[in-house]
């Protein structure tokens, strides 16, 4: 057994970006940084939903149970995803299985999740041609032409006979197109949608293809592994989002909301059908959510089935149920790999998985009880892919290291794990310190495929080319922007530019926010060759030995980075610097500079609002606090606080800026310009705005 983790005084959360087989790089992470901290909260969408609940339960079985092996046992359980079976394929490949519906269109549909071998068109004809209900068609028509042009060809009408084979040929094409598209449009594209809008459900609780390797279903393998991290068999009680809560205190009620949690879990899922985010495991935001029996029996194991059948809440007798319905159980009692499902469901491959929900604004029964409607839910990447926001603190007192991917056409640039100690203005300025480094040069030939990185001797070592693929930046430099370079793609460029229109559509809020104070120092960025991560579902053995080197490789360097007792760098192997103080002044900085520039918005606004209250007539805000106001007005005996923390609020405003105007050197914690050595902010400048929140979200995440 591993030395006792008791003996780790570190702490940290941790946030891991979406991106469907690339979650391969996260268990090797995850145990690197364990070595060395305790996670208290986590956070991840899609598959890094599905690896911060592995870390939590594993994170559980360390608190519960003190067994410290729950991290190991997960890195196992991914490493073998690269074993290959008698198909060729890996087991990563295998846990996608489609339904026996959907299986034709899988078929179809596989080569666009492969870059190994042939050009992608190449294999798409192939896999047409090898169904036969395609092929048929073509090859009669196209054999009936022929018996004809051979007809003219023996009786001496040389020319007819060629123009007759051609147009056998064109007309065989024409013939398995139109069959194509008659199966699409009758057959399997209505199978598709019947399958929850997804080729495969991702459970084999539904009729799913047999598969002679024996590999499971990606929700049923997802569901072991979060068994195993916390020393569960599969058939067990599943871990739930209450056991994480009271991890430390087995007899504190996981229902006390305002009670301490040992470990936070929160994961992002994507409602598409009222078009928000949802955060599990508070989902009943902002109406209460039903599921059917059939649903969990076809989505899920029968462990987990079985688990929300007998801890579902009765249904509201205001709503119409029919047999079989159901309310979620309550947060403490959903288990981890329900919410994770909810989030794991990439748009067509994965099916989304529908709940129900009253519908307020519909027709009501007979008796004016509300009915329920469908609501789906699909892979949390949609909407929040990298919520690396979560469990931030103004002043934080542990750090949140973030993982986030590099993609093949994107870039990383001015990585400060490279700069060269011999060289004090390298990293200091805009300077490219990395031009050698793969992870900052977008579609390079050295990205174009897989190299074979993989660790032989255990760790990444100093030099190893894996710390190519891996970066952190400095958080005393505003790093630039990265650019992504959909314009230096080959052929026309337009599924690149179709790309990059989608992924500045999905991530701009994220990316921005990466390159914030206090935020791009916790990141640590894994690059990704073009043949990996994503959609690549089938990834060699080596590549995903790569992936898992380069996970690997950042759980180190990231842990390393924050350690007040730091060892040598892992990148260079020189002696390592603990970045958290720096860490923790920027944040406050930025704050302090974003709270000066709250109250100063916040006085401008006001001397306007009640100047255009006068102009119309209307109470300005004092009559409103005294009791004017039409809506939420304050109580009576709140009426003298409303108004002495507003003109507090009003008073440290006025009293800020009159000591920036009077000044000298001027006292701000952002003078107008001044620079970064003349007491300038931290840049990009932060700004506080006001965003709303659901009502159970004020219950997670919450600080220890």
């Amino acid at each position: 057994m591993a030395e006792d983790w008791r003996e780790r005084r570190l702490h940290c959360d941790i946030v891991m970006a979406g991106g469907v087989t690339s979650g391969v790089v996260y268990p090797a992470a995850a145990l690197e940084i364990s070595r060395r901290y305790r996670f208290h909260s986590l956070a991840g969408a899609s598959a890094g939903a599905n690896a911060a609940a592995a870390a939590a339960a594993a994170e559980y079985a360390r608190l519960r149970h003190n067994d410290p092996d729950g991290f190991q046992r997960v890195a196992d359980m991914a490493a073998r995803m690269g074993e290959t079976g008698a198909d060729g394929h890996t087991r990563l490949y295998g846990i996608f299985q489609p339904q026996r519906e959907t299986a034709a269109l899988f078929a179809l549909a596989a080569p666009l999740f492969s870059r190994r071998g042939k050009s992608v068109a190449l294999r798409l004809a192939g896999a047409a041609l090898a169904q036969w209900r395609i092929s048929a068609p073509g090859v009669v028509v196209a054999l009936l032409g022929l018996r004809a042009a051979f007809a003219l060809f023996s009786v001496g009408h040389g020319l007819l006979a060629l123009g007759a084979a051609l147009v056998s040929f064109v007309a065989g094409a024409a013939a398995s197109l139109a069959m194509f598209a008659a199966l699409l449009r009758w057959l399997w594209l209505p199978a598709w949608r019947a399958n929850g809008y997804g080729l495969c459900t991702g459970s084999a609780g539904a009729a799913a293809t047999s598969d002679p390797s024996g590999n499971q279903h990606v929700t049923d393998w997802v569901h072991e592994v979060v068994q195993s991290a916390a020393g569960r068999r599969a058939s067990d009680d599943p871990v739930t989002f209450g056991d994480l809560w009271t991890a430390d205190d087995a007899g504190r009620d996981a229902g006390d909301a305002d009670a301490r949690r040992a470990i936070e879990l929160v994961v992002v899922a994507s409602d598409i059908s009222r078009n928000r985010v949802a955060h599990a495991p508070f989902l009943e935001a902002p109406s209460p959510l039903y599921i059917s029996a059939s649903t969990l029996q076809f989505y899920f194991p029968p462990a987990i089935a079985r688990w929300m059948i007998e801890k579902a809440r009765p249904c509201d007798g205001r709503v119409v149920a029919d047999a079989g319905v159901m309310r979620l159980p309550l947060p403490q009692d959903l288990p981890l790999v329900f919410a994770t499902r909810l989030s794991f469901g990439f748009p067509a491959l994965l099916s989304a998985v529908p709940l129900l929900t009253p519908d307020f604004a519909g027709p009501r029964d007979a008796e004016g009880r509300l009915r329920l409607r469908p609501v789906w839910f699909s892979d949390g990447g949609v909407v929040s892919n990298f919520p690396i926001q979560f469990f931030d603190e103004p002043l934080p007192s542990r750090p949140t290291f973030g993982i986030n991917f590099v993609s093949y056409g994107d870039e990383a640039p001015n990585v400060a794990a490279y700069v060269d100690d011999d060289d004090p203005h390298c990293g200091a300025t805009l300077e490219r310190c990395d031009e050698d480094q793969p992870i900052a040069d977008p579609m390079a030939p050295s990205r174009a495929q897989s190299q074979p990185i993989a660790v032989k001797n255990g760790k990444p070592q100093p030099g190893d080319p894996v710390w190519g693929y891996v970066s952190a930046v400095d958080g005393a430099t505003a790093a630039p922007a990265p650019f992504s370079a959909f314009d230096g793609a080959g052929f026309q460029g337009v599924a690149a530019l179709l790309s990059a229109v989608l992924n500045t559509a999905r991530f701009w809020g994220q990316n921005q926010l990466m390159l914030a104070p206090g935020v791009r120092d916790r990141i640590v960025n894994i690059a990704l060759n073009q043949n990996e991560g994503g959609l690549n579902l089938d990834m060699s053995a080596q590549t995903i030995a790569d992936l898992i080197a380069r996970g690997q490789a950042a759980g180190m360097l990231i842990a390393n980075r924050f350690d007040p007792t730091p060892a040598l760098d892992p990148t260079t192997g020189k002696p390592g610097v603990d970045a958290f103080p720096q860490h923790r002044w920027i944040r406050y900085r930025a704050f302090m500079a974003a709270i000066e520039n709250l109250t100063r918005r916040f006085n401008r606004a006001r001397i306007a609002s009640d100047a255009a209250a006068a102009e119309r007539a209307e109470p300005d805000l004092n009559a409103m606090i005294d009791g004017a106001a039409p809506v939420y007005p304050a109580p009576e005996s709140a009426r003298a606080f409303f108004r002495t923390q507003t003109d507090g609020l009003y008073a440290y405003g006025r009293a800020m800026e009159q000591a920036t105007a009077r000044g000298a050197p001027p006292s701000s914690f952002d003078p107008p310009g001044s620079t970064a050595e003349t007491g300038a902010a931290p840049r990009p400048k932060m700004r506080l705005r006001e965003q709303p929140v659901d009502e159970d979200e004020t219950r997670a995440p919450q600080r220890a």
